[in-house]
């Protein structure tokens, strides 16, 4: 599963794109790369764009999991960019588990760039 990831700075905004079969494992090996990309700072906004992703196969445990061990600050908003009402569902199940433990509204699962970038409070996202 590849992955790219990129941290904008002037704009507050990490983008993480995921393509191929997403799963639990490869979900958490990618939030510690991210930890270690230039200028990352865990209170920036989020974009994980999953439209180019196969398939998400994800267990409510590996919900949990890759939620506990985000790098992003409890308050940091997420925009999660899907395509397709499967991967909408588990978008949002997730939402829920990373919520719950953050006791904050911070996750937007979202179907468009323009949507996601209203969530994160940016002009636009360079997607």
């Amino acid at each position: 599963m590849p992955s790219v990831i990129r941290v904008h700075g002037p704009s507050r905004v990490s983008y993480l794109v995921m393509t191929g079969v997403v799963n639990g494992d490869e979900l958490v090996v990618a939030q510690r790369a991210l930890t270690h990309a230039a200028d990352f700072d865990p209170a920036f906004g989020l974009a994980l764009d999953l439209r180019a992703a196969d398939d998400i196969q994800l267990t409510a445990k590996e919900m949990r999991e890759v939620a506990m061990f985000s790098p992003l600050d409890p308050l940091a908003r997420l925009a999660i960019l899907v395509r397709g009402d499967g991967a909408y569902g588990i978008a949002r199940l997730y939402e829920a588990v990373r919520e719950s433990q953050s006791a904050a509204d911070v996750v937007q699962v979202c179907r468009t760039v323009d949507e996601a970038a209203q969530w994160l409070r940016v002009r636009q996202l360079d997607l």
